[in-house]
């Protein structure tokens, strides 16, 4: 026979529940665990938090994947999609004059079907014509180079080596 609270047949309360663990693991994932649960309020209470956690996993998620993410401007990969959209503007320009990149003000990665980046750089106009190099960083910029604005969205798909301009727009600059 069992005693009031003690979780027996006539124990309107049930057993005592268990404690609800939720804990994020060394790899970034969240566990959540509980042991037995012997009330119908606890239950409920326990689909709460589940929801509440898998709310709060959707934010994290979004952050990781599908949001743009400041990176540094002096990671090799955002220096490769740079010069890459230089090469793609040099391409497009009419100037008789080649241009290069003075600065990269910013730079964002979103993961999408392969990287996006999303850099803000200034660009100057170089002393080098066009055609008549095939360095591009070995030109000289012009004593005053006309200076220009540009913010550029590179795709690049490592698994496929395919890195493509998405969008290029371009103004001149303040400075």
């Amino acid at each position: 026979m069992t005693k009031a609270g003690e979780g027996g047949v006539g124990d309107v309360r049930g057993p005592a529940p268990r404690p609800l663990f939720i804990k994020q693991e060394a790899n970034g994932f969240w566990t959540l665990s509980f042991r037995q649960v012997g009330s119908v309020m606890m239950l409920g209470v326990a689909r709460g938090v589940v929801a509440v956690v898998f709310l709060a996993s959707l934010v994290i998620c979004a952050q990781l994947f599908g949001a743009l993410e400041s990176v540094s401007t002096e990671q090799p990969e955002v220096l490769d999609a740079a010069h890459f959209a230089m090469s793609e503007y040099n391409k497009a320009s009419n100037d008789m004059y080649l241009y290069k990149i003075m600065r990269i003000v910013s730079a964002q990665q979103q993961i999408v079907s392969g990287l996006k980046y999303v850099i803000q750089a200034e660009v100057g106009r170089t002393q080098c014509r066009r055609g008549a190099v095939d360095d591009l960083e070995s030109c000289e910029f012009h004593e005053t180079p006309q200076k220009t604005l540009c913010s550029f969205e590179v795709l690049v798909v490592p698994w496929r080596e395919e890195i493509s301009m998405m969008m290029m727009t371009c103004r001149p600059s303040n400075n």
